[in-house]
């Protein structure tokens, strides 16, 4: 059960995704998805524990693609916002992305 106030997916379009039944975060979106006003020390302790879970599951690759095939926020296959951002796959609105200083 997805905790209060967490979302599960941003894309509505959830066909061709038969891979999420054998993910292994399956019912720990709490991990995958941060609350409004995270702190960044909270930040990176969740998403520490969902990289541990990604790194053992059998479908992060597909995961990962369908996170960056949909601009998906949270963190997806092993990737946040940001890794996804630096890979070439931006967000349609990169709210909390570091950005480049200008000179």
């Amino acid at each position: 059960m997805a905790s209060k106030g967490v979302p599960q997916f941003r894309s509505t379009d959830h066909a061709g995704t038969p891979w999420l039944d054998q993910a292994v975060c399956r019912g720990r979106t709490d991990l995958f998805f941060g609350r409004t006003s995270e702190r960044p020390e909270r930040r990176a302790r969740r998403e520490r524990i969902a990289a541990m879970l990604c790194a053992q599951c059998p479908v992060s690759v597909e995961c990962r693609d369908f996170a960056r095939r949909n601009r998906e926020y949270g963190f997806w296959g092993g990737e946040d916002e940001q890794e996804r951002h630096v890979a070439g796959y931006h967000l349609t609105a990169p709210i909390g992305l570091n950005q480049p200083r200008s000179a």
